[in-house]
């Protein structure tokens, strides 16, 4: 059975707009990756995932992502285009 490896490393950009409350990041970006850029640019700001710092988002969010702000934000995968 024929088969393709994707590999997504390389897609790892993170933008991050703390005036429009938006975060754009790439597939191969991790969770950790995540956090420590909303870090740098918030001390207020959060994204509600799981504390699994080297899942990709890509991988994290288009399965639900079920973490510790869940319950008063929602799943990530509801707030995720």
């Amino acid at each position: 059975m024929p088969f393709i490896v994707l590999d997504m490393f390389s897609l790892r950009d993170i933008t991050i707009d703390i005036q429009i409350e938006i975060a754009w990041d790439e597939a191969g970006a991790t969770v950790g990756e995540l956090y420590y850029r909303i870090a740098e640019k918030s001390q207020v700001h959060a994204f509600p995932a799981r504390a699994c710092p080297t899942v990709g988002t890509g991988v994290h969010f288009s399965g639900g992502g079920y973490g510790n702000l869940m319950r008063k934000y929602g799943l990530p995968s509801n707030k995720y285009t």
